[in-house]
């Protein structure tokens, strides 16, 4: 039972199912034996957690897992039919269908990254080491040795793609990983799992022999973790600005053959990309270049072997799978079991070749209608925003003048983009799937590099439109939500027999279903992507994507100050032992209090301009004993909750504190609404509760 708080009053009403459709809510997925005033995220989650164990094959499981696991199931159709035997031969099929045959991957083996290895044997001088890695890894992204080439815009003119140099080169999921005391389990299953791929791809090496390539490897990857940027540090978009001429890179790393890597991996010429690239962390690269004039060759050869071999093992045979996965999911997640084959593969097609499948996916999958009724929550959360930013009391008008000039300037984009990426990999079903990998990540290398020094392509999407998730991109000043996240329990459209009602946007869009839930839902992943236009990283960007200080001294102080507010808050959290990291998550929870606040007020304004009144939830027992009363405010809230519910192992969940912007689901249920009046409001939360911060300790930003 909740108490009752102030409802919405508009005139008419709306129902909340048509057809005998059951609540999207259930009685049984609550505990009231927490009060929502002092663990709200328990309260509405707590009884679906207990039914819900994490599945074997999952290191993770909530409600975004879910809803992708249920839009898998239509990709997998798709992706059976395309593969069929008698289906016309298409890319996507046939990389389909031989990425399935295990028979054949298991027949090649080690073969389909054979002559990588065999090259790395005949690497005779230190000098020989970076161009290989160019022309042999890179090339095909076998691996990440040294570091990572890729594009992005010039953060300082957003309309041209620089070529992009980023410290990589390590093996464990972190830095950190390599010194922090508590991490020493990891670090010796690490060592094994070296000397295990080493064993099983040259059964005559000798212990002796694998010590010393177990040695190599760790000791070059030691070296480059001193020298690497940790996660917070890299935060800081304007210390990762450092742009070079080729030149002047080869100046401070004498020891890289800088014009022979880049010819080596795509660029017959350095004027290709202007002569022009960003280095994000100059001292990493120095690190690298000494380190190639003091380890021999023969332990430089141990190290590329290594990141050859772990780079193939999720897609050769099945002993190189079982140990990948008994390390990299097992070890450092807590996986108990390997996901079918089938699902695996969606990875490698969502990065490599995503238009191939978002295509079909879209045709058959994506209501026409969606792409509109999303279009006009957008509008609702962006004049919320507006509203926000206009009566901020602590910024000044010149501030405000420039962010919303940002606002108004962001490009939404909905469902899939407007033009389809064509894929010419010469895939074949009589190829391995490591071998045909190895072609489709050589073509979107290439694809990808062929964009340094041009303008950019502001179409182009970086999310499949089949992923249920949702991005904002600070450089272009974008939105973007894929066709799949437009689905229950995040959204709901109207049922087909609503009756079509003006909007102040003057769409004549019927009402959404249950207004509160898809506002405490996709409206709340809407309000926290914008959010993160003005969060620490995003508020360094202008209206066209540039890294520019349009903040006044006096509001990038106060702005500071209240964040770190948000800092300390969730420094304070412990998960397992382990603090979550306010510095490392403080852009995702400016974004969730913002994005949560915002959507709380668009929702109210939706269904003002509607003429709507959400009524008043009532959810029973199974019984029919007990009952669950939510008031409209109420159901957004919960929403909220369930939105960022799951349960997860403690492997994946100290990993994720290391290594992932993102706070833990509990966190970002009651971290925002203790913050929140409208939540104290709803909820009647009393000075006191654990659910209300006290006075001196509350943050409100936008």
């Amino acid at each position: 039972m909740a108490p009752s708080s102030e409802s919405l009053s508009p005139a008419a009403s709306i129902q909340h199912a048509s057809g005998g459709d059951k609540l999207p809510l259930v009685y049984e997925d609550f505990d009231t034996s927490y009060a929502p005033q002092d663990d709200f995220y328990h309260y509405c989650n707590k009884g679906w957690m207990d039914a819900n164990p994490i599945p074997s094959d999952k290191t993770r499981y909530g409600s975004f897992e879910i809803l992708a696991d249920k839009n898998d199931d239509k990709l997998k159709v798709i992706l059976e039919r395309v593969s069929a035997a008698d289906a016309p031969r298409t890319l996507l099929g046939d990389f389909f269908a031989a990425a399935s045959d295990q028979a054949l991957a298991e027949k090649v083996g080690l073969k389909a990254v054979q002559d990588v290895l065999d090259a790395i044997n005949r690497l005779q001088a230190t000098k020989d080491v970076v161009p290989f890695v160019g022309s042999a890894l890179h090339k095909e992204m076998i691996g990440r040795p040294l570091w990572e080439v890729s594009v992005e815009p010039d953060a300082k003119d957003s309309d041209t793609m620089l070529l992009l140099i980023e410290q990589s080169g390590l093996g464990l999921p972190d830095r950190d990983y390599y010194f922090d005391e508590d991490k020493a389990s990891q670090r010796e299953a690490y060592k094994a799992y070296i000397g295990q791929l080493f064993k099983l791809a040259d059964s005559q090496l000798q212990d002796a022999d694998i010590k010393s390539a177990v040695d190599a490897v760790y000791g070059i990857e030691m070296r480059l973790a001193e020298s690497t940027q940790t996660r917070i540090a890299r935060r800081d978009v304007e210390a990762r600005y450092n742009k070079h001429t080729v030149a002047e890179l080869q100046t401070a790393t004498p020891n890289i053959p800088w014009s022979a890597y880049f010819k080596g991996v795509h660029f017959a010429d350095e004027k290709e990309f202007n002569n022009c690239l960003n280095v994000d962390h100059p001292p990493f690269f120095k690190k690298v270049s000494d380190l190639l004039n003091e380890v021999a060759v023969d332990q430089w050869r141990w190290y590329l072997r290594f990141h050859a071999l772990r780079a193939a093992a999720p897609y050769i045979s099945k002993v190189f799978v079982d140990a990948s996965f008994e390390f990299e999911l097992k070890t450092l997640s807590g996986q108990a079991a390997q996901k079918p084959l089938w699902k695996r593969i969606l990875d490698p097609i969502g990065t490599y070749i995503p238009d191939a499948l978002s295509r079909v996916y879209v045709e058959e999958h994506f209501p026409a209608e969606a792409k509109a009724q999303l279009l006009e929550v957008v509008q609702y959360l962006g004049d919320a925003l507006r509203h926000q930013i206009k009566n901020l009391t602590w910024m000044e008008d010149a501030t405000k003048a420039k962010a919303l000039e940002k606002l108004d300037t962001l490009v939404t984009k909905i469902g899939y983009p407007d033009k389809w990426k064509q894929y010419k990999s010469p895939v074949s079903r009589d190829k391995a799937y490591y071998q045909n990998l190895r072609l489709v990540k050589g073509e979107h290398v290439a694809r990808e590099l062929d964009k340094a020094g041009k303008p950019v392509d502001k179409s182009e999407w970086f999310m499949p439109a089949f992923m249920v998730n949702a991005y904002y991109n600070p450089q272009a000043n974008e939105q973007v939500y894929p066709a799949a996240i437009l689905q229950p329990p995040f959204f709901y459209l109207p049922s087909a027999t609503d009756n079509k009602t003006d909007g102040t946007h003057g769409s004549g869009l019927a009402p959404i279903a249950y207004p509160a839930l898809t506002f405490g839902g996709i409206g709340l992943v809407i309000g926290h992507e914008m959010t993160h236009a003005f969060d620490d990283q995003g508020r360094s960007f202008d209206a066209r994507g540039n890294m520019v200080n349009w903040w006044t001294e006096k509001d990038e102080k106060t702005f500071k100050e209240r964040v770190q507010v948000i800092i300390t808050q969730f420094d304070e959290y412990i998960v397992h032992g382990a603090h979550v990291k306010g510095q490392l998550t403080q852009g995702e929870n400016v974004a969730d209090l913002g994005g949560c606040k915002v959507s709380f007020l668009a929702m109210k304004n939706y269904c003002k301009a509607k003429g709507i009144s959400i009524p008043d939830m009532v959810i029973k027992s199974p019984d029919g004993k007990n009952e669950i009363h939510l008031t409209p405010e109420q159901q957004f809230f919960v929403s909220a909750a369930v939105l960022w519910r799951h349960n997860i192992t403690k492997e994946n969940a100290l990993l994720r504190i290391e290594t992932d912007p993102h706070s833990p689901g509990f966190h970002r249920v009651v971290g925002p609404l203790s913050n929140l009046q409208e939540f104290w409001t709803a909820f009647d939360v009393p000075e006191g509760a654990t659910m209300r911060r006290p006075a001196d300790m509350i943050v409100e930003i936008w």
